[in-house]
């Protein structure tokens, strides 16, 4: 798959957003913190081509495309939606952010800051590691 690995394995119960999930073993659920970050509801993935990048992922995952409010092409899964936008920092095809949900902005703002990571003006967008964690 262009831009990123797709994990298609099947679980028992994956139906279930709480169900099981084979790498984190038996007993994540009881481990599980949402008091800043509840869920990453998207991922981005850059690439020259994004159009045909999505058009892909669509093939592959049998999911139409579709587009967001901005128009970039998306594909909806489950939980999640992928969305695929021009590469624009140098770093070429690949994962370029993710959209997390998140119930406590001020504590993430302030903790990248600690951390000396780059916030974005507005305070939405954290950058680790060159990912864009947009705060949503």
């Amino acid at each position: 798959m262009p831009g990123a690995i797709a994990e298609l394995r099947w679980n028992t119960g994956d139906d279930q957003l709480d169900g099981p999930w084979n790498p984190a073993g038996d007993h994540w659920l009881p481990a599980k913190r949402e008091h800043v970050i509840t869920a990453m509801t998207a991922a981005e993935l850059q690439s020259d081509d994004p159009v045909a990048m999505a058009a892909r992922w669509s093939e592959v995952l049998e999911i139409p495309v579709g587009s967001d409010s901005d128009g970039h092409p998306t594909v909806a899964l489950d939980d999640a939606t992928l969305r695929f936008v021009e590469t624009t920092d140098g770093r070429g095809e690949g994962l370029g952010g993710l959209d997390v949900a998140t119930v406590d902005r001020g504590h993430v703002v302030t903790t990248a800051r600690h951390h000396e990571l780059e916030v974005s003006e507005d305070e939405s967008v954290v950058m680790l590691c060159g990912v864009r964690f947009r705060l949503v």
